[in-house]
């Protein structure tokens, strides 16, 4: 899993010799909203924009995306084929309550799947001193969910 927010700056790293290729920058969504690859900021001001599909990803961590080699990047596909924002970013920022109405945060990001890129979790914030000593929760997408108009319910 990944969020979306702690990608972007990422150093893109060459498993076959090591060299730094760039940084990662925007996620790119399909037209289901599904996270196909990121595109990358290049070390070079005259190279095009490049862009890494997630089959190309041998490995995320918090520190380094890791690609087999500078082969594994591609050209940005197709605007009709794929999009820059997804139809999920409309939940950031929104209420998160439970069920029985216990207000749980708001909504600061959102965490894909690298395997299958499709949205796994909301993370939650509940202000910036609680965030500072518990950390932020992430509620799963499995638990269930429902997008209402002002805020998001979770079935916990």
């Amino acid at each position: 899993m990944v969020r979306v927010m702690d990608i972007r700056g990422m150093p893109v790293i060459s498993l076959q010799d090591g060299k730094r290729l760039g940084f990662l920058a925007g996620p790119v969504f399909d037209t289901n909203d599904c996270l196909t690859g990121f595109l990358m900021e290049s070390k070079s001001p005259f190279n095009s924009r490049k862009y890494i599909a997630l089959d190309n990803m041998l490995r995320v961590d918090k520190n380094s995306c890791v690609v087999y080699n500078e082969h594994s990047l591609e050209k940005m596909p197709a605007k009709t084929e794929h999009k820059r924002r997804s139809g999920y970013e409309d939940m950031l920022g929104r209420d998160v309550k439970s069920t029985g109405g216990k207000n749980l945060g708001v909504v600061k990001d959102l965490v894909y799947s690298t395997e299958t890129g499709t949205i796994e979790g909301l993370e939650l914030s509940r202000g910036l001193m609680e965030d500072a000593i518990d950390g932020r929760n992430v509620v799963m997408v499995r638990d269930g969910i429902e997008v209402a108009e002002e805020f998001i319910v979770v079935g916990r």
